[in-house]
Protein backbone atom coordinates (compact mmCIF):
# COMPACT_ATOMS: atom_id res chain seq x y z
CA UNK A 1 0.00 0.00 0.00
CA UNK A 2 1.24 3.65 -0.86
CA UNK A 3 1.67 6.15 1.61
CA UNK A 4 2.89 9.36 1.60
CA UNK A 5 6.84 8.92 2.19
CA UNK A 6 6.58 6.10 -1.13
CA UNK A 7 4.81 8.69 -3.52
CA UNK A 8 6.89 10.58 -6.03
CA UNK A 9 5.74 14.13 -5.18
CA UNK A 10 6.88 15.28 -8.85
CA UNK A 11 3.94 13.24 -10.33
CA UNK A 12 1.82 11.88 -7.53
CA UNK A 13 2.34 8.45 -8.22
CA UNK A 14 3.40 5.12 -6.17
CA UNK A 15 7.10 5.08 -6.42
CA UNK A 16 8.67 1.59 -7.22
CA UNK A 17 11.94 1.67 -5.89
CA UNK A 18 10.73 3.26 -2.66
CA UNK A 19 7.98 0.82 -2.25
CA UNK A 20 10.40 -1.88 -2.74
CA UNK A 21 12.81 -0.66 -0.50
CA UNK A 22 10.25 -0.29 2.30
CA UNK A 23 8.82 -3.34 2.05
CA UNK A 24 11.11 -6.67 1.29
CA UNK A 25 8.66 -8.79 1.22
CA UNK A 26 7.34 -7.64 -1.93
CA UNK A 27 10.67 -9.08 -4.11
CA UNK A 28 10.29 -12.54 -2.11
CA UNK A 29 6.10 -12.42 -3.49
CA UNK A 30 7.34 -11.18 -6.94
CA UNK A 31 10.40 -13.86 -7.13
CA UNK A 32 8.38 -16.66 -6.17
CA UNK A 33 5.64 -16.20 -8.94
CA UNK A 34 8.04 -15.18 -11.31
CA UNK A 35 9.74 -19.12 -10.75
CA UNK A 36 6.21 -20.23 -12.03
CA UNK A 37 7.55 -19.38 -15.65
CA UNK A 38 9.82 -22.34 -15.09
CA UNK A 39 6.77 -24.67 -15.21
CA UNK A 40 7.68 -24.63 -19.48
CA UNK A 41 10.89 -26.22 -19.05
CA UNK A 42 11.69 -30.05 -18.74
CA UNK A 43 11.81 -31.16 -15.02
CA UNK A 44 15.22 -32.15 -14.98
CA UNK A 45 16.48 -28.77 -16.12
CA UNK A 46 13.95 -27.05 -13.16
CA UNK A 47 15.69 -29.87 -11.05
CA UNK A 48 18.78 -28.21 -11.77
CA UNK A 49 18.15 -24.41 -11.95
CA UNK A 50 16.33 -25.14 -8.16
CA UNK A 51 19.77 -26.95 -6.56
CA UNK A 52 21.93 -24.35 -8.37
CA UNK A 53 20.14 -21.17 -7.14
CA UNK A 54 19.77 -23.09 -3.73
CA UNK A 55 23.63 -23.33 -3.66
CA UNK A 56 23.14 -19.56 -3.90
CA UNK A 57 21.26 -18.98 -1.52
CA UNK A 58 23.45 -20.35 0.92
CA UNK A 59 26.05 -18.30 -0.21
CA UNK A 60 24.58 -15.28 0.14
CA UNK A 61 23.07 -16.02 3.61
CA UNK A 62 26.60 -16.80 4.37
CA UNK A 63 27.53 -13.07 3.35
CA UNK A 64 24.81 -11.65 4.88
CA UNK A 65 25.92 -12.95 8.35
CA UNK A 66 29.50 -11.69 7.87
CA UNK A 67 28.23 -8.29 7.38
CA UNK A 68 25.60 -8.23 9.78
CA UNK A 69 28.58 -9.67 12.15
CA UNK A 70 26.67 -12.58 13.16
CA UNK A 71 29.43 -14.86 11.51
CA UNK A 72 32.85 -14.29 14.38
CA UNK A 73 34.74 -12.66 12.52
CA UNK A 74 37.41 -13.74 15.03
CA UNK A 75 38.26 -16.88 16.80
CA UNK A 76 40.85 -19.79 17.23
CA UNK A 77 42.85 -21.60 14.93
CA UNK A 78 39.55 -23.85 13.63
CA UNK A 79 37.52 -20.53 12.70
CA UNK A 80 41.04 -19.42 10.99
CA UNK A 81 41.24 -22.66 9.01
CA UNK A 82 37.52 -22.76 8.20
CA UNK A 83 38.19 -19.37 6.79
CA UNK A 84 41.01 -20.27 4.78
CA UNK A 85 39.89 -23.48 3.81
CA UNK A 86 36.59 -23.98 3.85
CA UNK A 87 35.80 -23.96 0.34
CA UNK A 88 38.23 -26.26 -0.25
CA UNK A 89 36.80 -28.50 2.83
CA UNK A 90 33.09 -28.10 1.81
CA UNK A 91 34.26 -29.05 -2.36
CA UNK A 92 36.22 -32.26 -1.04
CA UNK A 93 33.09 -33.16 1.52
CA UNK A 94 30.59 -32.76 -1.57
CA UNK A 95 32.41 -34.86 -3.61
CA UNK A 96 32.63 -37.40 -1.39
CA UNK A 97 28.69 -37.61 -1.33
CA UNK A 98 28.70 -37.36 -5.17
CA UNK A 99 31.51 -39.98 -5.77
CA UNK A 100 29.61 -42.63 -2.88
CA UNK A 101 26.43 -41.64 -5.28
CA UNK A 102 28.34 -42.90 -8.84
CA UNK A 103 29.69 -45.99 -6.85
CA UNK A 104 26.35 -47.32 -5.13
CA UNK A 105 23.55 -45.09 -5.64
CA UNK A 106 23.31 -43.76 -9.20
CA UNK A 107 19.38 -43.28 -9.24
CA UNK A 108 20.03 -40.05 -6.64
CA UNK A 109 21.68 -38.65 -9.51
CA UNK A 110 20.76 -36.93 -12.53
CA UNK A 111 20.76 -39.11 -15.18
CA UNK A 112 23.23 -36.17 -17.82
CA UNK A 113 25.55 -35.43 -14.60
CA UNK A 114 25.56 -39.09 -13.52
CA UNK A 115 27.07 -39.96 -17.59
CA UNK A 116 29.09 -36.76 -17.49
CA UNK A 117 30.89 -38.25 -14.35
CA UNK A 118 30.64 -42.08 -16.13
CA UNK A 119 32.13 -40.71 -19.23
CA UNK A 120 35.01 -38.95 -17.09
CA UNK A 121 35.37 -40.86 -14.64
CA UNK A 122 37.85 -43.85 -14.07
CA UNK A 123 35.74 -46.77 -14.71
CA UNK A 124 33.62 -48.41 -16.97
CA UNK A 125 29.67 -48.48 -16.67
CA UNK A 126 30.33 -52.48 -16.32
CA UNK A 127 32.51 -52.34 -13.67
CA UNK A 128 30.98 -49.75 -11.94
CA UNK A 129 27.30 -52.15 -11.85
CA UNK A 130 29.80 -55.25 -10.51
CA UNK A 131 31.01 -52.75 -7.70
CA UNK A 132 27.80 -51.69 -6.84
CA UNK A 133 26.12 -55.59 -6.83
CA UNK A 134 28.99 -56.72 -4.39
CA UNK A 135 29.13 -53.86 -2.22
CA UNK A 136 24.90 -54.91 -1.74
CA UNK A 137 25.57 -58.82 -1.84
CA UNK A 138 23.92 -59.34 -5.09
CA UNK A 139 25.21 -61.70 -8.20
CA UNK A 140 27.66 -60.29 -10.53
CA UNK A 141 27.12 -59.65 -13.91
CA UNK A 142 29.46 -62.42 -15.06
CA UNK A 143 28.53 -61.75 -18.81
CA UNK A 144 28.80 -58.14 -19.05
CA UNK A 145 31.91 -58.78 -17.44
CA UNK A 146 33.09 -61.13 -19.72
CA UNK A 147 32.47 -59.17 -22.86
CA UNK A 148 34.05 -55.86 -21.46
CA UNK A 149 37.30 -58.03 -20.47
CA UNK A 150 37.47 -59.43 -23.57
CA UNK A 151 36.62 -55.95 -25.31
CA UNK A 152 39.21 -54.22 -23.54
CA UNK A 153 41.98 -56.86 -24.68
CA UNK A 154 41.83 -58.37 -20.98
CA UNK A 155 43.11 -61.50 -21.69
CA UNK A 156 45.83 -59.57 -23.24
CA UNK A 157 46.84 -57.74 -20.60
CA UNK A 158 45.84 -60.28 -17.76
CA UNK A 159 45.54 -63.83 -18.89
CA UNK A 160 41.90 -66.12 -19.07
CA UNK A 161 39.00 -63.78 -17.23
CA UNK A 162 40.02 -64.15 -13.56
CA UNK A 163 36.96 -66.04 -12.06
CA UNK A 164 38.89 -67.83 -8.96
CA UNK A 165 39.82 -64.16 -7.72
CA UNK A 166 36.14 -63.44 -8.03
CA UNK A 167 34.98 -66.60 -5.99
CA UNK A 168 33.66 -68.43 -9.07
CA UNK A 169 35.78 -71.37 -8.48
CA UNK A 170 37.41 -73.29 -11.38
CA UNK A 171 34.65 -71.90 -13.25
CA UNK A 172 35.48 -69.53 -16.86
CA UNK A 173 32.08 -70.21 -18.33
CA UNK A 174 28.58 -68.27 -17.98
CA UNK A 175 26.59 -71.57 -17.09
CA UNK A 176 28.08 -72.52 -14.29
CA UNK A 177 27.82 -69.45 -12.41
CA UNK A 178 24.26 -69.39 -13.56
CA UNK A 179 22.95 -72.40 -12.60
CA UNK A 180 24.51 -72.11 -8.91
CA UNK A 181 22.07 -68.76 -8.15
CA UNK A 182 19.05 -70.74 -9.98
CA UNK A 183 19.62 -74.19 -7.66
CA UNK A 184 19.06 -71.59 -4.91
CA UNK A 185 15.19 -72.46 -5.29
CA UNK A 186 16.24 -76.03 -4.35
CA UNK A 187 16.02 -75.48 -0.64
CA UNK A 188 18.25 -76.92 2.03
CA UNK A 189 19.64 -79.52 0.28
CA UNK A 190 21.17 -77.46 -2.19
CA UNK A 191 25.24 -77.77 -1.18
CA UNK A 192 24.87 -81.30 -0.55
CA UNK A 193 23.88 -81.38 -4.41
CA UNK A 194 26.73 -79.22 -5.60
CA UNK A 195 30.29 -78.72 -6.28
CA UNK A 196 32.89 -76.54 -4.79
CA UNK A 197 32.33 -74.31 -7.33
CA UNK A 198 28.84 -73.72 -6.30
CA UNK A 199 30.64 -73.11 -2.56
CA UNK A 200 32.91 -70.69 -3.77
CA UNK A 201 30.25 -68.76 -5.51
CA UNK A 202 28.09 -68.43 -2.62
CA UNK A 203 30.77 -67.56 -0.12
CA UNK A 204 32.32 -64.94 -2.63
CA UNK A 205 28.46 -62.61 -2.65
CA UNK A 206 28.19 -63.42 1.01
CA UNK A 207 31.52 -62.08 2.12
CA UNK A 208 31.28 -59.28 -1.02
CA UNK A 209 34.65 -60.62 -2.25
CA UNK A 210 36.84 -57.76 -3.51
CA UNK A 211 36.53 -57.34 -7.18
CA UNK A 212 40.67 -57.88 -8.69
CA UNK A 213 41.96 -54.75 -10.39
CA UNK A 214 42.30 -56.43 -13.27
CA UNK A 215 38.56 -56.48 -13.69
CA UNK A 216 38.57 -52.95 -13.05
CA UNK A 217 40.89 -51.99 -15.38
CA UNK A 218 41.26 -54.84 -18.10
CA UNK A 219 42.76 -52.07 -20.40
CA UNK A 220 45.94 -51.37 -18.45
CA UNK A 221 48.51 -53.55 -17.33
CA UNK A 222 49.43 -52.32 -14.18
CA UNK A 223 47.42 -50.13 -11.53
CA UNK A 224 49.91 -47.28 -12.21
CA UNK A 225 48.89 -47.33 -16.08
CA UNK A 226 45.60 -47.39 -15.33
CA UNK A 227 45.95 -44.01 -13.41
CA UNK A 228 47.97 -42.58 -16.36
CA UNK A 229 45.34 -43.42 -18.66
CA UNK A 230 42.64 -42.25 -16.49
CA UNK A 231 44.57 -39.07 -16.63
CA UNK A 232 44.80 -38.76 -20.09
CA UNK A 233 41.88 -40.07 -21.06
CA UNK A 234 40.08 -37.21 -18.57
CA UNK A 235 42.46 -34.58 -20.08
CA UNK A 236 41.17 -35.15 -23.75
CA UNK A 237 37.83 -34.73 -22.43
CA UNK A 238 38.28 -31.31 -20.87
CA UNK A 239 40.99 -29.36 -22.25
CA UNK A 240 38.42 -28.27 -25.24
CA UNK A 241 35.54 -27.71 -22.67
CA UNK A 242 37.59 -25.75 -20.11
CA UNK A 243 39.41 -24.30 -23.14
CA UNK A 244 35.66 -22.93 -24.56
CA UNK A 245 34.73 -21.88 -20.82
CA UNK A 246 37.61 -19.46 -19.78
CA UNK A 247 37.48 -18.25 -23.96
CA UNK A 248 33.97 -16.92 -23.59
CA UNK A 249 34.70 -15.70 -19.94
CA UNK A 250 37.27 -13.62 -21.37
CA UNK A 251 35.03 -12.27 -24.54
CA UNK A 252 32.28 -11.39 -21.99
CA UNK A 253 34.98 -8.86 -20.74
CA UNK A 254 35.16 -7.37 -24.26
CA UNK A 255 37.00 -3.63 -24.14
CA UNK A 256 39.57 -4.91 -21.27
CA UNK A 257 40.32 -8.04 -23.09
CA UNK A 258 40.81 -6.57 -26.18
CA UNK A 259 43.26 -3.82 -24.50
CA UNK A 260 45.82 -6.96 -23.77
CA UNK A 261 45.32 -9.17 -26.20
CA UNK A 262 48.28 -11.24 -25.06
CA UNK A 263 48.02 -11.13 -21.39
CA UNK A 264 44.28 -12.29 -22.57
CA UNK A 265 45.27 -15.64 -23.94
CA UNK A 266 48.11 -16.06 -21.90
CA UNK A 267 45.29 -16.19 -19.07
CA UNK A 268 43.18 -17.90 -20.97
CA UNK A 269 45.56 -21.13 -21.66
CA UNK A 270 46.84 -20.51 -18.24
CA UNK A 271 43.26 -20.92 -16.42
CA UNK A 272 42.97 -24.02 -19.15
CA UNK A 273 45.86 -25.83 -18.22
CA UNK A 274 45.28 -25.70 -14.72
CA UNK A 275 41.70 -26.68 -14.50
CA UNK A 276 42.43 -29.54 -16.93
CA UNK A 277 45.54 -30.58 -14.61
CA UNK A 278 42.91 -30.19 -11.63
CA UNK A 279 40.22 -32.58 -13.17
CA UNK A 280 42.27 -34.62 -14.83
CA UNK A 281 44.66 -35.58 -11.80
CA UNK A 282 40.99 -35.83 -9.77
CA UNK A 283 39.33 -39.06 -11.34
CA UNK A 284 43.62 -40.47 -11.74
CA UNK A 285 43.80 -40.21 -8.28
CA UNK A 286 40.57 -41.99 -7.91
CA UNK A 287 41.46 -44.70 -9.98
CA UNK A 288 45.06 -45.26 -8.08
CA UNK A 289 43.27 -44.89 -4.34
CA UNK A 290 40.48 -47.68 -5.84
CA UNK A 291 43.48 -50.20 -6.84
CA UNK A 292 44.88 -49.42 -3.00
CA UNK A 293 41.59 -50.27 -1.40
CA UNK A 294 42.69 -53.65 -3.09
CA UNK A 295 44.79 -54.91 -0.63
CA UNK A 296 44.03 -52.60 2.35
CA UNK A 297 40.23 -53.72 2.40
CA UNK A 298 39.13 -56.66 3.77
CA UNK A 299 35.84 -56.83 1.14
CA UNK A 300 33.70 -54.42 -0.70
CA UNK A 301 32.43 -51.53 1.36
CA UNK A 302 29.98 -48.66 -0.62
CA UNK A 303 31.57 -46.07 2.24
CA UNK A 304 34.91 -46.39 1.39
CA UNK A 305 34.21 -44.88 -1.96
CA UNK A 306 33.14 -41.79 0.02
CA UNK A 307 36.43 -41.83 1.96
CA UNK A 308 38.71 -42.42 -0.96
CA UNK A 309 37.14 -39.31 -2.97
CA UNK A 310 37.42 -37.59 -0.31
CA UNK A 311 41.11 -37.90 -0.09
CA UNK A 312 41.34 -37.62 -3.64
CA UNK A 313 39.73 -34.24 -4.07
CA UNK A 314 42.34 -32.56 -2.20
CA UNK A 315 43.44 -31.89 -5.67
CA UNK A 316 41.40 -28.72 -5.85
CA UNK A 317 44.49 -27.21 -4.23
CA UNK A 318 45.81 -26.90 -7.75
CA UNK A 319 43.03 -24.94 -8.41
CA UNK A 320 43.43 -20.98 -8.28
CA UNK A 321 41.86 -19.58 -4.28
CA UNK A 322 39.30 -18.04 -6.37
CA UNK A 323 38.15 -20.62 -8.44
CA UNK A 324 37.70 -23.25 -5.55
CA UNK A 325 34.27 -21.72 -3.86
CA UNK A 326 32.89 -21.60 -7.46
CA UNK A 327 33.77 -25.39 -7.68
CA UNK A 328 32.14 -25.99 -4.47
CA UNK A 329 28.94 -24.30 -5.00
CA UNK A 330 29.07 -26.55 -8.37
CA UNK A 331 29.15 -29.88 -6.50
CA UNK A 332 26.98 -29.00 -3.62
CA UNK A 333 23.47 -28.76 -5.30
CA UNK A 334 24.36 -32.27 -6.34
CA UNK A 335 25.69 -33.60 -3.22
CA UNK A 336 22.58 -32.40 -1.63
CA UNK A 337 20.29 -33.66 -3.74
CA UNK A 338 21.48 -36.78 -3.76
CA UNK A 339 22.01 -37.10 0.13
CA UNK A 340 18.66 -36.16 0.92
CA UNK A 341 17.20 -38.79 -1.57
CA UNK A 342 19.38 -41.72 -0.62
CA UNK A 343 18.37 -40.60 3.75
CA UNK A 344 14.89 -40.62 2.60
CA UNK A 345 14.69 -43.70 0.59
CA UNK A 346 16.78 -45.69 2.99
CA UNK A 347 14.11 -44.65 5.80
CA UNK A 348 10.96 -45.28 3.94
CA UNK A 349 12.23 -48.64 2.79
CA UNK A 350 13.65 -49.82 5.96
CA UNK A 351 10.55 -49.21 7.13
CA UNK A 352 8.53 -51.26 4.75
CA UNK A 353 11.21 -53.87 4.98
CA UNK A 354 10.23 -54.17 8.99
CA UNK A 355 6.43 -53.89 8.08
CA UNK A 356 4.80 -54.33 5.09
CA UNK A 357 7.62 -56.76 2.91
CA UNK A 358 5.48 -57.86 0.59
CA UNK A 359 5.08 -54.53 -1.21
CA UNK A 360 8.25 -54.20 -1.90
CA UNK A 361 10.33 -55.55 -4.90
CA UNK A 362 11.76 -59.10 -4.02
CA UNK A 363 15.32 -58.29 -5.07
CA UNK A 364 15.51 -55.46 -2.69
CA UNK A 365 13.65 -57.76 -0.03
CA UNK A 366 16.66 -60.84 -0.95
CA UNK A 367 19.49 -57.22 -0.47
CA UNK A 368 18.16 -56.45 2.89
CA UNK A 369 17.94 -59.62 4.01
CA UNK A 370 21.05 -60.55 2.91
CA UNK A 371 22.60 -57.30 5.29
CA UNK A 372 20.41 -57.88 7.90
CA UNK A 373 19.43 -61.55 8.13
CA UNK A 374 20.60 -63.36 5.76
CA UNK A 375 24.06 -64.14 7.40
CA UNK A 376 22.82 -65.08 10.97
CA UNK A 377 20.62 -67.84 8.85
CA UNK A 378 21.03 -71.17 7.33
CA UNK A 379 23.32 -71.60 4.04
CA UNK A 380 20.37 -72.81 2.05
CA UNK A 381 18.82 -69.61 3.21
CA UNK A 382 21.85 -67.18 2.09
CA UNK A 383 21.67 -68.48 -0.97
CA UNK A 384 18.00 -67.97 -1.55
CA UNK A 385 18.09 -64.49 -0.62
CA UNK A 386 20.76 -63.92 -3.35
CA UNK A 387 19.70 -66.15 -5.92
CA UNK A 388 18.69 -63.50 -8.80
CA UNK A 389 15.23 -63.15 -10.76
CA UNK A 390 14.47 -65.24 -13.63
CA UNK A 391 15.65 -62.37 -16.10
CA UNK A 392 18.34 -61.41 -13.92
CA UNK A 393 20.32 -60.56 -16.68
CA UNK A 394 17.57 -57.45 -17.63
CA UNK A 395 18.42 -56.31 -14.51
CA UNK A 396 20.83 -53.77 -15.56
CA UNK A 397 21.58 -50.77 -13.56
CA UNK A 398 23.57 -49.01 -15.58
CA UNK A 399 22.37 -50.26 -18.81
CA UNK A 400 18.61 -48.87 -17.91
CA UNK A 401 20.31 -45.26 -16.58
CA UNK A 402 22.14 -44.74 -19.37
CA UNK A 403 19.16 -44.90 -21.70
CA UNK A 404 17.64 -42.29 -19.24
CA UNK A 405 15.15 -44.70 -16.98
CA UNK A 406 15.69 -44.59 -13.17
CA UNK A 407 16.38 -47.85 -11.66
CA UNK A 408 15.10 -49.29 -8.71
CA UNK A 409 17.36 -48.33 -5.41
CA UNK A 410 18.92 -51.97 -5.21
Amino acid sequence: MATSDTIDERNGIPDEKKIIERDPSITLVAGAISSLSSLWLPMETRKSMALYAFARVLQSLYNDARQQEIWPTRGGWLLDTLREYGDSLLFMLTTGQVMYAYVAAPWSLPHSYYMFIVNTGPMHLTALQAMRRRCSYRPLPVEAMQRHYASAQGVRHHGPFPAAALGLRDSHTTETVTAVYAAGAAGATLLSETTTTTRGAVDAVRNAVLLPCSVLHPQATTCKRAAWLTFRNAAQRTLPVYGTVFGLAALYRGRKSLEKPVATVQHVGMSTARSTVFLSSFVAACMALVCLTRRVMPREMAWAYWLLAFVASGTIFIERKSRRAELALYVLPRALDSAHLCAASAAALLRYYCHQPDVLHPLLVKAVDMLYGGLARGTSDVVRHIAPSDNDDADDDDADFSRGKTPLPV
